[in-house]
């Protein structure tokens, strides 16, 4: 489930031509409500692994 949904919002993105950033296209996941309900599902996910299964969740951060 945490490798499923990205940490960071997957549609930010940087317009670059000739190694210059253009543009900067800011994320529009903070407008979108079920962004916010993965990015909780993702939390309590890595929540339990980390709490109660002891793993290491480090690489999935």
């Amino acid at each position: 489930m945490c490798k499923l949904i990205p940490s960071q919002c997957p549609f930010e993105r940087d317009v670059v031509l000739f190694k210059k950033k253009l543009v900067h296209i800011p994320a529009m996941c903070k407008l979108n409500p079920l962004y916010d309900q993965l990015v909780g599902l993702r939390f309590r996910a890595l929540s339990y692994l980390a709490d109660e299964c002891g793993e290491d969740v480090t690489p999935l951060l």
